[in-house]
Formats: C-alpha cells, structure tokens, sequence
C-alpha cells in the first residue's frame, strides 16, 4: 500500500508491477491492516463539507470503514471515531464472548457527539472505548 496525496492512495499485490486506487469514495488518512486476514482492512476519512446536501450543515467528522477486499469494495462502520483498532491480541481473546477475535474491532467514539469533530485538545469524558465482534452491527 502507498499513502499518496489528497486522500486517493495506492495498493499493489505484485510488488509494485500493477498499481490501483484504494477508494473508498471517501478521502482516506488512516489505515490498519487486519494481522492475519490478508484481505482486510480499516481505514478512516473525514468528512467533508462537499458530503452534505445545500440544505444541510456541514459538519466534519471521522468516519469508520472496511473493507474486506483489498479495497475494491467498502462498509461504513461508524461516525465520530477517535482511534481504532483490530482486537486479535491475546488481551482481546481473553474479554467475554471472544468466539469471533478475528473480527474484533476496538474504537474510541463518543456516541453523543454533533456537529464538528475536533481532535483530541485535551481528553473529553464522553470518549468511550467499545469493542466489536460484528462489525458493530449490534
């Protein structure tokens, strides 16, 4: 993978003889390659002004996603992230319920959250950690 400029960057997986975009739709600045599953990734974007209707207000925001694909295709996690994280340590595998630790993820997220996202200034109470087995669908 290649970190290129204005959020569009590159993946090759024939060292560097064939080169495609990574999009997402989404300018992305942050990546977390899955350890063990070869195809997998979590990235992060944040929003932009561009992304809401004329009637809307902007509001700028980190979004998570995934991809399970090598990028070719992308799923919308979560909104208002800080940090993120796979969980396929033996810490994780040790939590309740750890049938699923492949698919865990951990985040940082303030779910009350509106408008602006500011980055971290200083920490804020309301910035929890929470962990998913399915890709927080419950």
């Amino acid at each position: 993978m290649f970190t290129g400029t204005h959020g569009i960057n590159w993946i090759t997986e024939d060292c560097g003889a064939n080169l495609r975009a990574l999009n997402s739709g989404k300018r992305i600045h942050e990546f977390h390659f899955h350890p063990k599953q070869r195809s997998w990734a979590l990235a992060a974007g944040w929003t932009s002004c561009a992304d809401f209707a004329d009637d809307e207000p902007c509001e700028i925001y980190k979004e998570l996603y995934i991809t399970k694909d090598l990028g070719n295709s992308w799923q919308y996690l979560k909104s208002y992230v800080f940090d993120f994280a796979w969980g396929t340590t033996t810490f994780s595998a040790s939590l309740p319920s750890s049938k699923n630790v492949e698919s865990r993820i951990f985040i940082t997220h303030d779910p009350d959250l509106k408008g602006h996202q500011k980055t971290r200034e200083r920490w804020k109470q309301s910035v929890h950690l929470y962990y998913s087995d399915d890709f927080f669908k419950t």
